[in-house]
């Protein structure tokens, strides 16, 4: 089967997934970051240069301000205040921290690109020869025509396969795999889990048995662990030094047919993941360059409003599109209420609906929970 991505509307949400034999490799969503995504390609200019150090605060496109080491370009003699350059965006910033980036090249080498779906798609290959299956026609009309003047090698790969708001993206599965990123709990064919969480900046999955007993369970729990760790890693942009626990087995040939069918997996999906042998306790360290933004993290670090809010705001169009067309009020999680003013969800939705949607935050609600009523 040939490798396909999905690029789909949620409104509020523009999500794309990469979608192989054995279901999705990677999935992005755009507006989890504040300003540009980690991996972006940017145009920058120098603001200052930071006295007694290489360093630089540069200003981006966008007028955000962003940090720029002597390690990474900023001790570079031409950069005098006032001089512009591209960068790529190395880590997003935060409430606390301006984002990090490094020079790449001059000012009109490279095609700028912001979003987490423009570093998705600067990703696929240069001899990808999947389709790019755009889901609606809105978001055909609105985007498609940039990134293929973005990514001219991905030009003849858009297609169009318009379907209801968000239903290929569930379809495939992706939806599925970000429930279980937010869980932080991987499901595993047969039973068990793995079951992950990071902490000081080490990933460490944990991988669980479920029913299956002894050696041949643990065995077969191991093997089907290391055939989906990839999967995760990978769809959860997960990178940096990385542990994984399997479950203690004693023949070293069973921990050696363990360790192969995790290389193997990680082979076949293109991931270039660095690891040890197996410890005397079952831990196995492995090491990657994370690919964009820690989507388990960000997921996580947002209550999963960023998940959530697009999803309701999917049921809400498809709820109220059934209803008499009047003006509605949705109530949604504080957080969620948020999330959709910042991403202009009321004026998105009154479009799709042709009506007026207030949004207001209800205390007592959790994340995924919402209620459409007419407007009194």
């Amino acid at each position: 089967m040939t490798p396909y991505v999905i690029l789909d509307d949620a409104i509020v949400q523009v999500r794309a997934a990469l979608i192989g034999k054995d279901g999705p490799e990677r999935i992005a969503l755009s507006g989890l970051s504040d300003g540009p995504a980690a991996g972006a390609i940017v145009s920058a200019q120098v603001t200052k240069r930071l006295g007694g150090h290489e360093d630089c605060i540069v200003t981006l496109s966008d007028g955000s301000e962003a940090h720029l080491s002597g390690r990474r370009g900023g001790r570079d003699p031409d950069l005098t205040q006032g001089a512009s350059f591209i960068a790529e965006v190395v880590r997003a910033g935060d409430i606390d921290k301006r984002p990090e980036v490094r020079r790449v090249a001059a000012d009109t080498a490279l095609t700028p690109y912001w979003d987490e779906i423009d570093q998705f798609l600067s990703t696929l290959p240069p001899g990808f020869d999947g389709d790019i299956r755009v889901a609606t026609p809105q978001l055909w009309s609105r985007r498609v025509s940039t990134w293929q003047a973005q990514f001219a090698h991905l030009k003849d790969a858009f297609k169009q396969d318009f379907q209801e708001p968000g239903a290929k993206f569930a379809d495939s599965g992706a939806d599925d795999a970000l429930l279980a990123l937010m869980s932080e709990r991987w499901p595993l064919p047969g039973g068990g889990d793995i079951r992950f969480g990071s902490v000081s900046g080490i990933t460490v999955f944990d991988i669980n048995t479920g029913p299956a007993t002894g050696q041949k369970g643990a065995l077969a729990a191991n093997l089907s662990a290391a055939r989906a760790l990839p999967q995760l890693i990978s769809i959860g942009a997960f990178g940096g030094l990385m542990v994984a626990d399997f479950i203690d087995l004693k023949a070293h040939g069973d921990q050696g047919r363990v360790l192969e069918a995790f290389d193997a997996a990680s082979a076949a999906l293109g991931l270039k993941i660095k690891r040890t042998g197996w410890s005397k306790f079952g831990m196995v360290e492995l090491q990657a360059h994370r690919q964009g933004n820690d989507l388990s993290a960000q997921l996580l670090s947002r209550e999963g409003a960023g998940y959530h809010a697009p999803r309701i705001a999917l049921l809400t169009l498809q709820k109220a599109l059934a209803l008499l067309p009047r003006p509605m009020v949705l109530r949604v999680a504080e957080p969620v209420q948020r999330w959709l003013a910042a991403h202009e969800g009321v004026t998105l939705l009154s479009e799709r609906l042709s009506l007026s949607i207030t949004v207001v935050a209800e205390d007592d609600m959790s994340y995924g929970a919402w209620a459409l009523e007419p407007a009194p």
